[in-house]
């Protein structure tokens, strides 16, 4: 899968979600399920484990999560953790 440069997951995810996604990474937070050179799936452990979906499409990274904020269609801290690692 193709690496997202961080302006781009800080647009997505805004200043704060990125902050936060980025200590769950480093945490080491993050359990990759499954990926492909267009799709990953991971678990990311937080107060709970949320699954999270990043892929590529049309050139832009999509993601969900089923974390409140992800069921809001917002691109969440558990998403930028799963992207970074």
């Amino acid at each position: 899968m193709p690496c997202p440069d961080l302006a781009q997951l800080t647009e997505l995810a805004g200043v704060s979600a990125f902050q936060r996604g980025t200590a769950y990474a480093r945490a080491g937070a993050v359990e990759i399920a499954d990926s492909s050179n267009t799709v990953v799936s991971a678990y990311v452990h937080g107060s709970h484990r949320y699954c999270v979906e990043l892929a590529w499409h049309e050139g832009r990274l999509r993601g969900q999560c089923d974390c409140p904020v992800g069921q809001r269609q917002q691109f969440c801290k558990h998403q930028v953790a799963a992207a970074l690692v």
